[in-house]
């Protein structure tokens, strides 16, 4: 389990959660709540932002002169705005919850807005599994990527 730990400075990040879902029942409870007490987002603000920043910064020396399609199949910054929003804005309640949640989603649509990519945004806020996967399906014939 340990060579899947990325090595950043001093600091080994595990994904523990991608362990937990591969190994399923076999991950053992003890060590799952172990580390994620030990979670990016337990960190400290400045350096969890340091981290993640190296983390993009890395995908995008990376992917930069790479041809192809990327899929965040994720709110694009929706853990590391919303966990920092909420840990340290002190909002409160169900209120509080929203404003953040609008707040990242106003962030995330500027900051998709303004790169010069091809995009396309898919709404899966009814979690319906197989309406996304059709909607998926359809930009990526709309794109040439698949037939």
């Amino acid at each position: 389990m340990i060579e899947r730990a990325a090595k950043k400075g001093s600091w080994k990040l595990l994904p523990y959660q991608k362990l937990k879902n591969e190994y399923g029942t076999s991950f053992p409870d003890d060590l799952y709540h172990s580390l994620s007490k030990q979670d990016v987002y337990e960190l400290p603000l400045g350096l969890n932002r340091r981290l993640i920043t190296e983390r993009w910064e890395a995908f995008a020396e990376q992917t930069l002169d790479e041809a192809g399609v990327m899929i965040f199949e994720f709110c694009f910054i929706q853990n590391p705005v919303t966990v920092g929003m909420v840990k340290y804005d002190a909002l409160e309640g169900v209120e509080g919850t929203l404003e953040v949640l609008e707040a990242r989603r106003k962030l995330e649509h500027r900051i998709l807005d303004s790169l010069g990519l091809n995009k396309e945004r898919i709404n899966n806020s009814l979690y319906d599994q197989e309406t996304y996967r059709t909607m998926l399906m359809d930009k990526l014939k709309l794109h040439g990527v698949i037939q």
